[in-house]
């Protein structure tokens, strides 16, 4: 089983012309028998390029290595913002917080602090988040969000809480219509 954690990888072998790293890496046709909600992060930092896995192919991003492991599409590719560097508790992350899942025999975290028995962080520490919030408000039903949106009306959609915003459409404010 390969759920809720964080595979974070910076480093740079500067002896070298080039050089790869990792965040995870399997021989080919490797299979796992459950994997998902983890968090796969690293940076290109010259002359070492990053890759977020190896299966017998590099697989550059998160949407490369989720071809090859379809089961781990809940999965993310973010800074999991350590504390620091040799601290590596997270003091909050709207991504992570709340987005594991349910592993019956892991109950403490890291540290002896009690696992969520519901919706545990990703990663091995357990930290209170604040929780991202969505709104919407329409105006063309019979009444203000009565939940009837007439075809080309506008429907305002604002979250709360979040670190950055980025919609579809290339806006980053926090709410769009």
């Amino acid at each position: 089983i390969l759920k809720n954690n964080i595979f974070f990888n910076e480093q740079s072998f500067l002896n070298s012309a080039t050089s790869l790293a990792y965040s995870l890496y399997v021989p080919s046709g490797y299979v796992f028998a459950q994997i998902n909600n983890n968090d796969y992060f690293g940076a290109s930092i010259a002359p070492t390029t990053y890759y977020v896995g190896y299966n017998g192919t590099n697989r550059a991003t998160l949407a490369d290595w989720q071809t090859a492991y379809p089961a781990d599409n809940m999965s993310l590719s973010i800074d999991p913002l350590f504390t620091s560097s040799t601290d590596l508790h997270i003091v909050s992350n709207t991504c992570l917080n709340q987005g594991g899942m349910p592993i019956a025999n892991v109950t403490d975290d890291y540290d002896g602090q009690l696992r969520s028995t519901t919706l545990p962080d990703i990663g091995a520490d357990e930290f209170t988040g604040t929780d991202v919030t969505f709104a919407f408000t329409e105006t063309s039903g019979v009444a203000n969000n009565d939940g009837i949106i007439c075809s080309g009306a506008t429907v305002t959609f604002t979250t709360t809480n979040g670190s950055s915003y980025l919609w579809s459409t290339g806006a980053t404010t926090s709410g769009i219509s």
